[in-house]
């Protein structure tokens, strides 16, 4: 096969995962079982793909290549460095089937599953996976470490809100705004800066749905999901800050 061939066929195989992944994203909402028979595929064909490593991030842009990029990780990558996790890549065939092996079986089962509870909302299959499917999955394929000791390590004073996110710099616009995910944030006055425009800037996207925006270590703005913008207005019993939303 020349060279010309395998590149003719790397770039069908990414057309298809796209393809297959757009269709999933697009379902995900209304038929999580649909979803994940549109992933079946795209992991199929990247099982299949003339590559060593093809890796897909399903929020961002397909990435191909022969090894994890250590310099452009992705979010799970970026989270682990904060948290002072190493990354071990498995690249051996061994490695690599026991993951497939292990996906496989998820994959296999979780469609069939979420088809016979009739799952049709992603919240009802989240639900799913927290209360049927991950205890009844640990109970049968679990198995005690050869050695008992742990191997966590205490947690410090990582703030864990702003680690487990998504992540995205983005440039500030003229008119003071940031875009992340369509949606449009408006910074507000910044004291000690007459325009915050041009600056490039970090937005995370949270858990709980809200956004925030930093320079460095400064915060310019917290949003909640429609980008409206919330401000800090008094302790709670627990110690925290409440958020209340800003009057247009």
């Amino acid at each position: 096969m020349t060279a010309k061939t395998r590149a003719s066929r790397l770039a069908s195989d990414i057309n298809k995962v796209a393809s297959y992944t757009k269709r999933a994203q697009a379902s995900q909402t209304t038929s999580p079982s649909k979803a994940m028979r549109y992933y079946q595929r795209a992991s199929k064909v990247i099982q299949g793909a003339n590559t060593r490593m093809v890796g897909l991030d399903l929020k961002g842009p397909i990435i191909v290549g022969k090894f994890v990029d250590r310099d452009r990780p992705t979010q799970v990558g970026r989270a682990l460095r904060r948290l002072g996790i190493e990354h071990i890549a498995g690249y051996s065939p061994q490695a690599r089937g026991r993951s497939e092996r292990a996906n496989g079986t998820i994959q296999g089962r979780l469609v069939n599953e979420l088809r016979i509870a009739k799952i049709r909302t992603l919240s009802d299959a989240n639900q799913y996976l927290r209360d049927r499917f991950i205890p009844n999955y640990n109970d049968e394929f679990g198995r005690l470490p050869a050695d008992p000791a742990s191997a966590f390590v205490c947690l410090g004073g990582a703030d864990l809100d702003q680690i487990l996110c998504h992540e995205e710099t983005r440039i500030v616009a003229k008119d003071n705004t940031a875009t992340f995910g369509g949606i449009r944030m408006q910074i507000l006055k910044q004291p000690g800066r007459h325009s915050c425009a041009r600056l490039q800037v970090v937005v995370r996207q949270h858990l709980d749905g809200t956004h925030s925006i930093w320079y460095g270590q400064r915060r310019l703005g917290h949003f909640d999901a429609e980008g409206g913008v919330l401000e800090s207005v008094s302790k709670g019993r627990n110690g925290r800050k409440a958020l209340q939303k800003i009057a247009a």
